[in-house]
């Protein structure tokens, strides 16, 4: 490596961005709170990891990998099978080692690398679309086996995971900064109305849309409580334009009814929420309170 004082003014911000990235990654479960820890800093240095392994292969190696993804859902299905413990009464999948999950970590690093030196030195036996399509198969061979394997994962993934028990003390509280889940629903009442509206002027609304494949009688009759209501007048018209990008899937908006339904949908959202379960009358109108 040359000398610093040889460095090029772009050479050097690289290194020194580089630097500063390292040492926050390293500080960061001391500089930040649990939720930061977890649910953003982890898991983008998780897929940052590999990103870099991706452009070090490209940039230094010539080479495109396809088996990137493999190692990281290998890594991950070693850390299931080996943190899970079989529960009296309970069903959970894998080999249900219950080790500590501090070591369990340190292992899958170990035993995914030592993988990942075995497909390396097959693959690199070969170059061009050969090398791209042999890692390929990697992928698709991990895939399957732990599709299918019962032992070590099946058709569906690994259950019995409790964050609060099984996470590296490293990572963070998890729990203590949940995240919350929610997704959109209709406020039922305006929805009843306006099919009344849509049969009054002769319009089907089993068949509304600009493609005739939203059924308004399903969606009214789905039992869907409403837990937040979002003001979202101050940014409606980002709203109209987002929503241009998928005319297929918009509601028209000519007609009496196609501009009342448009003008109440303009004016406020309402969601369910699925994580954490909302208390009965549950009332939110900020999305994001209590997180960060």
């Amino acid at each position: 490596m040359k000398p610093f004082v040889s460095w090029t003014p772009k050479t050097a911000v690289e290194r020194a961005f580089g630097a500063a990235t390292l040492v926050i990654v390293a500080c960061g479960p001391l500089l930040f709170n649990d939720y930061w820890v977890s649910a953003l800093l982890t898991q983008a240095f998780i897929f940052g990891i590999v990103a870099a392994s991706l452009i070090f292969l490209t940039a230094y190696g010539g080479m495109i990998s396809l088996a990137q993804t493999a190692l990281m859902g290998i890594s991950g299905y070693i850390v299931g099978n080996m943190v899970t413990e079989r529960v009296p009464g309970g069903e959970t999948k894998g080999l249900t080692v219950g080790m500590d999950p501090n070591l369990a970590v340190v292992l899958a690093i170990a035993i995914t690398t030592l993988i990942g030196v075995l497909m390396g030195a097959v693959a690199a036996r070969a170059a061009g679309i050969y090398f791209l399509m042999l890692t390929l198969t990697y992928a698709v061979i991990a895939n399957a086996f732990f599709g299918q394997v019962v032992q070590f994962g099946g058709f569906s993934p690994i259950a019995g995971i409790n964050q609060d028990q099984y996470m590296p003390v490293f990572v963070g509280n998890v729990l203590g900064h949940p995240d919350k889940l929610y997704y959109i629903t209709f406020h039922r009442p305006w929805l009843r109305q306006g099919i009344r509206l849509l049969r009054l002027f002769g319009r089907d609304p089993r068949r509304w849309g600009r493609n005739r494949d939203i059924d308004l009688v399903q969606i009214a009759q789905s039992e869907f409580p409403v837990h937040a209501r979002i003001d979202i007048r101050p940014v409606a018209d980002r709203k109209q334009r987002a929503s241009a990008c998928h005319a297929s899937q918009q509601m028209p908006r000519q007609g009496f009814v196609g501009r009342w339904l448009m003008r109440l949908s303009d004016a406020e959202e309402v969601y369910m929420r699925a994580y954490p379960e909302a208390s009965p009358g549950l009332r939110e109108r900020d999305l994001f309170e209590g997180v960060g």
